[in-house]
C-alpha cells in the first residue's frame, strides 16, 4: 500500500495527489448540481414570462426570500452553538427539513385550478396561423425587442457578484488588529451587517416592484449604470480581505457608510432585478416568445452571476496583489 507520509511526518507525492483528486472529486458534484440550477432557473422564469407581472416577480422573490432565510438560519445555529461541527449539523438537519416541506407542498399546488390551466402550455392563436417556429426564430425574435434589458440583467448581476459576497464580506469596522468599535457584536458582524442586511433589503427591493414601476423599459438603464458607484466604493472602504496588505489606502472609514450603502445595494438589486425580468418578456405579444425571451433573460442574468464571480478575484487582486 501506498504510504500517504514519510516517516519524518512530511506528505509524499502520493499524499498531495490523493488530496488534490479528493478535491476535485469533491467539486463534480457541486458542478453538476450547479449546472442543473442553472436549467431549472431558466425554466422557471420561461413559464412565468407570460403570466402578469406578480407571477414574474414572484421568482424573484422566492429566490431573495431564500437568501433571507438561510441568512437567518446561520445566525441562530451560530447562536445556538460554537462548536463548529454541531452548527454544520443543525443548519444541514433544519436545511433539509425546509427542502422536504417545498417538495411536499409543490405536489399540493399542483391540485390547484390555477397550475392546472396555465401548468401545460397551449399555443396562442397567433403561433397557430404562423405555423410552428425553430427554436433559433423564437431566439432571434426575443433578442429583436429585449436585447436591451438582456443586457441589463447582465450588467445588473455582474455588479451585485462582483461585489457581494467576496467584497463586501471583507469590509471590517477598521484596520487588522484595532480595536472594534460598532454597535453589532464582533461575533455576528460580517452576518448582521453584510448577509442579512444585503439578502434582507434585496428581498425587500423585490417586494417593492409589485406596487412601482419606476423608470420604464427604455429608461432603466440608467440606474442599472449608475450602480457602477459600488465597484469604486466597496473596495475603497475598510476592505481587508484574509488580512492581505492593501495596495491602496482606505478612503471611506465610516461603517455605517458601509452600512447604508449595503442596503442601497441590495434594494437597488432586488428592485431593478425585478423590473428587468418582468419588463424583458412584456416586450412580445406571443406567448412562446415571452417564454422564449424569459428564458434568455434568466441565461443573462446568471451569466452576470458567474462573470462577477470571476471579476471579484481580479478585485481582490489588484487591491491587495493577492489572488
Amino acid at each position: 500500500m501506498f504510504k500517504l507520509r514519510e516517516s519524518r511526518g512530511t506528505p509524499n507525492w502520493y499524499s498531495s495527489n490523493f488530496q488534490n483528486a479528493m478535491t476535485i472529486c469533491a467539486q463534480i458534484p457541486s458542478l453538476a448540481f450547479g449546472v442543473i440550477n442553472i436549467f431549472i432557473a431558466m425554466n422557471m422564469f420561461g413559464l412565468a414570462s407570460s403570466f402578469p407581472f406578480k407571477y414574474t416577480n414572484a421568482v424573484i422573490i422566492g429566490q431573495n426570500f431564500c437568501g433571507t432565510a438561510v441568512t437567518a438560519l446561520s445566525i441562530l445555529t451560530k447562536a445556538a452553538s460554537d462548536d463548529v461541527q454541531m452548527r454544520v449539523n443543525l443548519f444541514f438537519g433544519l436545511s433539509s427539513i425546509a427542502v422536504i416541506t417545498c417538495f411536499i407542498l409543490l405536489n399540493f399546488l399542483k391540485k390547484f385550478n390555477f397550475y392546472r390551466k396555465y401548468g401545460i402550455f397551449k399555443p396562442s392563436s397567433k403561433s397557430v396561423e404562423d405555423g410552428e417556429r425553430s427554436v433559433w426564430m423564437s431566439i432571434r425574435e426575443a433578442f429583436s425587442k429585449s436585447k436591451m434589458q438582456f443586457l441589463n440583467i447582465f450588467l445588473l448581476f455582474f455588479v451585485t457578484l462582483a461585489l457581494f459576497p467576496n467584497i463586501c464580506m471583507y469590509v471590517r469596522d477598521g484596520k487588522p488588529g484595532e480595536k472594534y468599535n460598532f454597535v453589532i457584536s464582533e461575533k455576528y458582524y460580517m452576518d448582521v451587517a453584510t448577509f442579512l442586511n444585503f439578502n434582507l433589503f434585496a428581498f425587500l427591493g423585490s417586494l417593492m416592484a409589485n406596487w412601482v414601476r419606476f423608470p420604464g423599459p427604455k429608461t432603466i438603464w440608467i440606474p442599472v449604470v449608475a450602480r457602477f458607484w459600488f465597484m469604486f466604493y466597496f473596495p475603497a472602504a475598510n476592505y481587508y480581505p484574509m488580512d492581505f496588505a492593501r495596495a491602496y489606502p482606505v478612503m471611506f472609514h465610516s461603517t455605517w457608510l458601509f452600512v447604508i450603502n449595503i442596503c442601497v445595494f441590495a434594494l437597488s438589486s432586488g428592485y431593478l432585478s425585478s423590473l428587468i425580468m418582468m419588463y424583458a418578456p412584456r416586450s412580445h405579444e406571443d406567448p412562446k416568445i415571452q417564454r422564449m425571451a424569459g428564458m434568455i433573460a434568466s441565461f443573462f442574468l446568471l451569466f452576470g452571476i458567474v462573470a462577477g464571480l470571476i471579476f471579484s478575484w481580479q478585485i481582490r487582486l489588484f487591491m491587495t496583489g493577492y489572488a
